[in-house]
């Protein structure tokens, strides 16, 4: 549904009949959450590797310990529970996409992002590893300075905000990685006129992109989740429902068969 251009607040589920499929990817998300990033819990620690010394381990631990504390601390005053919910539901799909940014404030500094599958475009480097990711989106023209502070917006940006702050203002969001300085450059571009709004290197990229299987001799960059596999079924069951439904409908109305001899109207038969 996300590929199908359909507005938001759109029905998306006139054509289901059975519901499993939809609760079965719900309820993958959900399990999967609790398997590997359970909220309010401690699903990493960081531990001295073998490089270092044996006699140094017991020391750096401990402050490796405190570094944790610190860390779950700040992910657990962040948004990372539930987006990381919705980006589980996409790896169902196939491929999973958080964006990590600095939020601005000191008491939650992170803020995490879902990026739906349909405004993700990726590209691997030669390893197989994702390296530069674009985003195509639309953004209400009232965020666009909260969002971006730095970035400087073009004359017809700037009067949406003042004139028509609800109005959506499409954009390009490029993470583009630089091999020579093993840099990142950050970009925001506005479709509209193509304008640079804003251009940043980074040192590490933003973007937290997995994928759940890939097929390697299809060189796809996007992977293929447990929904494709039982795609087929799921489409079968809710076509199996659907006549069901249509031969309950038929049962309960009936059909008759009258003939128009100018006596007769079919309109008006009860």
């Amino acid at each position: 549904n996300l590929l199908g251009g359909h507005s938001p607040g759109s029905q998306k589920n006139e054509r289901v009949f059975d519901s499993t499929g939809i609760e079965a990817i719900q309820n993958f998300a959900g399990e999967l959450m609790m398997a590997l990033t359970p909220p309010f819990r401690r699903w990493i620690e960081l531990k001295a590797g073998t490089d270092i010394p044996t006699e140094h381990r017991d020391s750096i631990d401990e402050q490796l310990e405190e570094q944790t504390r610190i860390l779950f601390e700040t992910i657990d005053h962040s948004n990372f529970a539930t987006e990381i919910n919705e980006a589980l539901l996409d790896l169902a799909i196939g491929t999973g996409a958080l964006l990590l940014q600095d939020s601005g404030d000191d008491y939650a500094p992170l803020r995490f992002t879902a990026v739906p599958l349909a405004q993700l475009i990726i590209e691997e480097g030669p390893r197989g590893t994702i390296e530069t990711v674009f985003r195509n989106h639309a953004v209400p023209a009232r965020n666009l300075e909260r969002l971006w502070p730095q970035a400087r917006w073009s004359a017809t940006a700037k009067t949406l905000v003042t004139e028509k702050p609800d109005e959506e203002v499409p954009l390009v969001e490029g993470t583009i990685y630089d091999e020579t300085s093993g840099n990142y450059l950050y970009v925001v571009i506005e479709e509209n006129g193509k304008h640079l709004a804003l251009a940043d290197t980074l040192e590490d990229t933003p973007w937290i992109v997995f994928r759940w299987m890939k097929v390697a001799e299809a060189s796809e960059p996007y992977g293929r989740g447990p929904a494709l596999t039982v795609l087929p079924d799921v489409k079968t069951l809710n076509r199996m429902v659907e006549l069901h439904l249509r031969n309950a409908a038929l049962a309960t109305s009936g059909v008759y068969l009258a003939v128009d001899d100018g006596v007769l109207n079919p309109w008006n038969v009860k």
